[in-house]
């Protein structure tokens, strides 16, 4: 009997030990399983971008139809909008996409229990890969984020579709029209096209060329202190750039310029300027100044140092609100709207200094005329 309790004492403890190994063993089997798996997945990649069968100096269907490229932008932020340098600062992220038949794995066993429909890997890949060279014709300064690694990311779908997503903060040049500022609107392009490639190579869409429901721009709420700007603010187009063929003389020499049409995205925006800070620090300041002016009306004509000093002294603040407003804005030939409220407001200034000068004169005149005859009526008495 004691060695029958013994044995049935000890059967637990050797059905938990049973358990535990078979738990092991098929965590093992799991663990070995993905290592294999990520070894197929790694020689998959390899010989997607094989030397042999991949040149990525080469676009795809070359000699082909034209690879359609979807362009997305989301626009994050607007960091400035600057009259003097003519240019605005935005920061998004633009997506690209496009289909390389040669990345297609759909018919690739990669050693996995569920097939997958698609792969994200590293950015660094995407070196490896033909990209189109999309880039800004009015660009004047760009960078990449790199905080706190590249900002860009990459997914290679079953059939061969590309998706890439970088981030990015762009200085465009803007050609502003500032006849009417400040209650101006202004509307500044940022274009999107490839450099090398032409219409018969490469097609940019937005979103895709199939999706006609997709928005190709997306962006946050942006608020910007000086304008107006929401939805209904950004447009978007597409055109074809045609770079005309012209000649060029040099020395002897006549050189031809690269003639051809560019696929061109266009997305426009509209900044509708607030003029309220312009009517504070501008337009009230340069009003209330005339009417000071109009108070040497009142003044004694005899009291030539007080009325000289209140037309000097206007005459001066115009000149430095002039001054002051024109320092934050271009010099630019024609005239603005807020020049000639400034120029109306110039002119009223000086007016009424010009007046007091002309009743001095005529002061002068009746005081001289008096003195004349009062002489002669002295010389008949005589």
């Amino acid at each position: 009997m004691g060695c029958l309790s013994t044995s049935w004492t000890s059967l637990p403890i050797s059905l938990f030990l049973l358990l535990m190994f078979i738990i092991a063993r098929q965590y093992a089997l799991e663990t070995e399983d993905e290592q294999i798996n990520t070894m197929k997945l790694s020689e998959v990649l390899d010989k997607l971008i094989n030397n042999a069968t991949y040149d990525k100096r080469l676009r795809p269907n070359y000699g082909g139809k034209p690879v359609d490229v979807g362009i997305t932008i989301h626009v994050s932020s607007i960091s400035a909008v600057s009259e003097v340098d003519m240019d605005f600062t935005l920061d998004f992220y633009m997506r690209q996409t496009w289909q390389d038949p040669r990345l297609a794995f759909g018919e690739v066993d990669l050693g996995l229990p569920n097939k997958i429909s698609s792969l994200t890997v590293g950015v660094d890949y995407l070196d490896k890969l033909w990209k189109p060279d999309t880039f800004f014709p009015n660009e004047k300064r760009s960078f990449f984020h790199v905080a706190t690694t590249h900002n860009s990311f990459l997914r290679i779908d079953k059939d061969g579709t590309v998706y890439t997503s970088q981030r990015l903060t762009v200085t465009a040049t803007c050609s502003m029209k500032l006849q009417l500022f400040p209650m101006d609107s202004q509307r500044c392009k940022l274009e999107i096209e490839s450099y090398a490639y032409s219409t018969d190579e490469i097609a940019y869409y937005w979103c895709s060329r199939d999706n006609n429901n997709c928005t190709g721009i997306k962006k946050e709420e942006i608020e910007l202190p000086s304008y107006a700007f929401d939805d209904r603010n950004i447009c978007m187009n597409r055109t074809v750039f045609k770079n005309a063929s012209g000649q060029i003389a040099a020395l002897h020499a006549a050189l031809r310029q690269f003639a051809g049409s560019y696929s061109r995205l266009i997305v426009t925006f509209i900044f509708d300027r607030e003029s309220g800070f312009y009517m504070l620090q501008i337009f009230l300041p340069s009003g209330l100044v005339v009417v000071i002016s109009w108070v040497s009306f009142w003044i004694n004509r005899d009291s030539a140092p007080s009325r000289t000093i209140i037309g000097v002294m206007t005459i001066l603040t115009e000149t430095h609100l002039m001054t002051g407003t024109n320092r934050r804005l271009p010099p630019v030939s024609y005239i603005k709207a807020v020049d000639v409220y400034l120029g109306f407001s110039y002119l009223l200034v000086v007016l009424a200094l010009i007046e007091y000068a002309f009743v001095a004169y005529t002061k002068v005149c009746r005081d001289v005329m008096k003195m004349l005859q009062c002489d002669g009526l002295n010389s008949e008495e005589e």
